[in-house]
């Protein structure tokens, strides 16, 4: 069952495999990542199943400068040599940047969004 629900969380927030998203993981990560690998990965603590929920909705995630989605997203964000780089971003709100360290740990972000002044 574990395998089954990792495995629909990645095809359901999984950007497009023409994305800019998709092409930047594809060159980062040498493959796309099939959820045995993933699951093998957040075990092993290179990697962190992770949720972003916005307060309003359909916020733009950007993952080191790549955009992921839009909010709410579920991914897997993989372990780097450098901690991760997350903006969150939505018109007429201030923007949100923070960085990630992936361990085998969910990693839950749940933000009220601040209007710009």
């Amino acid at each position: 069952m574990r395998l089954r629900n990792l495995s629909l969380l990645i095809e359901n927030s999984k950007p497009s495999k023409t994305s800019p998203a998709a092409a930047a993981r594809l060159a980062q990560d040498g493959n796309s990542g099939t959820p045995q690998e993933m699951i093998r990965r957040i075990e092993a603590g290179e990697a962190s199943k992770t949720e972003v929920i916005t307060s309003p909705e359909c916020a733009e995630v950007y993952i080191d400068g790549n955009k992921a989605g839009v909010t709410p997203l579920v991914f897997v964000l993989i372990r780097r040599d450098n901690p991760r780089a997350l903006t969150i971003k939505l018109p007429g709100y201030k923007t949100v940047e923070m960085t990630l360290v992936p361990d085998g740990k969910n990693i839950p972000i749940v933000i009220s969004l601040k209007r710009a002044s």
